[in-house]
């Protein structure tokens, strides 16, 4: 009713709860509770997009953000279903064909003959190299051109690829179409979060691109909980049926997926709204960043450990505790996403409210949650049983997957807006490469004895050093933002009714007039918490 929906006076607007939209305040005890449920989930998320220039309801982020995560969903499913189903039918032999102790696979439809070497090779290098290779010149058209058309194009390519590998019967052609898959999905990531970085503020960005990165955890599920039906559905039909999901996401992603244009209130130190950069500009701006160039080599190190889980974790419960693949595919799929869902959304709201103190809390709370990681995830290599391995691994995740969303939104908060798809993809590129090494190295500590391949070791070797590692690694990036951000803050500025110092939250956020209802005069962000 018209009585309901009255604007607030002038002098009770400075008690009043605000929200990010410039519609009229109503009074909160007259809404309905699905209503103020709404209104809560959007001072949450900070939930506010431009594009050509005028504001956009609040459904359209919110829609964006669905559609990006489900592409995320796919993107890891695909990636990571061929080491899911490796050992329990897609490869002949788990050990050489040669020893005398040689196991089969259990393979009822067909099996491709590859070995430890192979398995290191298709997990690691051989997705990777063609990932990096075509990730950069893709982000160029990304940044240059319609960003919905390249994420189209690549989820195309990477589908063909999905669908043909449920085909292959040699192993060159399983190397053929795990390039191509590596091709068609590094148009994603890097498209996702310079889209995501437009629809949301900086001060929100880090549990947004949490909940997108959050695709990682539902992904691997998907793949590990459909890889538990390889007894009743064929390894091949899996891929098919992953294949097909990507041709029917197609549509979605064209019809729903719009180009918003830079924030007025996401400005980089050092650069200006709508700056056009060069190629040759683009490398140096990147190159002179050394928070970025800190965050690329902490997140390549911890790369090296989560690659080297993700590839090797399902043949090392099936070897070293005898699980047969419905027993863990079900299991592992159930903890990553409980643990690794509640990690990344926990680690984005945490990095979010700590870095209203600055950015540089975002590298921090990874560091953080690096190191009480460490000895959980070396708790499930030693475990006495398979049982006690699964519930340290959700302790595991919980605490190691916080970094994803907050290391992306760290990308976006220091790198100018006319080169974000550039500057993820050369992110995305330096820490997948270097990380996709860890499959590799752990099939080279195999083959020690290829007869009787140690998993345990292996991973004991790689995992836990690399979340140490690059623990401190993100500490120094931390170090690094503070510093870019302190230097460009002006000594003293007027906000609100006095004279105080700026925060480097202020540098990320325009202090905006109190009669739009988005910020508040003194430059902090209102999230309703």
């Amino acid at each position: 009713s018209p009585e309901r929906s009255s604007i607030l006076t002038a002098s009770n607007r400075q008690n009043a709860p605000r929200l990010y939209t410039g519609d009229a305040r109503a009074v909160e005890g007259a809404e309905r509770p699905v209503v103020l449920a709404w209104k809560s989930v959007k001072r949450i998320l900070g939930i506010r997009a431009t594009l050509e220039g005028q504001e956009v309801g609040n459904c359209r982020a919110v829609v964006a953000l669905l559609v990006l995560f489900a592409v995320s969903v796919l993107n890891q499913a695909d990636r990571w279903l061929l080491p899911v189903v490796a050992p329990v039918g897609m490869r002949c032999y788990l050990t050489d064909d040669n020893c005398t102790n040689a196991t089969t696979s259990n393979a009822t439809c067909g099996c491709v003959d590859f070995n430890t070497y192979d398995q290191g090779i298709l997990t690691g290098p051989a997705f990777c190299a063609v990932y990096v290779l075509s990730g950069i010149p893709l982000s160029y058209l990304a940044d240059t051109q319609s960003r919905t058309l390249v994420l189209a194009i690549g989820l195309t390519f990477w589908s063909i690829m999905v669908f043909a590998t449920g085909f292959v019967e040699e192993t060159w052609q399983l190397y053929l179409t795990r390039m191509g898959l590596g091709i068609g999905e590094a148009t994603c990531t890097p498209v996702a979060f310079s889209m995501l970085s437009d629809y949301f503020p900086p001060q929100s960005r880090a549990l947004a691109l949490s909940l997108y990165m959050s695709g990682v955890y539902f992904g691997g599920s998907l793949s590990y909980g459909l890889a538990a039906l390889s007894k009743q559905l064929c390894w091949t039909w899996l891929f098919r049926i992953f294949g097909i999901a990507g041709f029917v996401m197609l549509p979605v992603v064209l019809l729903t997926l719009r180009n918003p244009k830079q924030r007025k209130d996401d400005v980089v130190p050092g650069s200006a709204p709508e700056t056009t950069f060069t190629i040759g500009q683009t490398a140096l701006a990147m190159i002179k960043c050394p928070p970025f160039c800190a965050l690329c080599v902490a997140a390549s190190v911890r790369n090296l450990g989560g690659y080297s889980l993700g590839a090797w974790l399902a043949t090392f419960y099936h070897v070293h505790y005898d699980q047969t693949v419905a027993q863990y595919g079900l299991r592992v799929a159930f903890v990553s996403l409980s643990g690794g869902l509640l990690g990344s959304f926990c680690g984005g709201l945490l990095a979010d409210l700590m870095s209203r103190q600055g950015p540089h809390w975002k590298a921090y709370i990874i560091a953080i949650s690096q190191v009480i990681a460490a000895p959980c995830i070396v708790g499930v290599f030693v475990a006495p049983d398979a049982m006690t391995s699964y519930g340290i691994l959700f302790l595991a995740y919980l605490t190691a997957e916080t970094w994803l969303g907050c290391a992306g939104a760290v990308v976006q908060d220091v790198t100018p807006h006319a080169i974000r798809c550039q500057a993820s993809a050369v992110y995305v590129a330096v820490s997948t490469l270097v990380g996709c090494l860890g499959p590799f190295i752990i099939s080279i500590l195999l083959d020690v004895d290829k007869c009787h391949p140690d998993y345990q070791f292996a991973l004991l070797v790689i995992v836990p050093t690399s979340y140490v590692a690059s623990a401190l690694l993100f500490a120094g990036t931390g170090v690094l933002v503070h510093r870019r951000f302190k230097s460009a803050l002006p000594a003293k500025a007027n906000v609100g009714n006095g004279t105080e110092a700026l925060t480097e939250h202020d540098v990320l956020a325009d202090q905006t007039d109190d009669t739009d209802g988005e910020y508040p005069n003194d430059g902090s962000v209102v999230t309703g918490m």
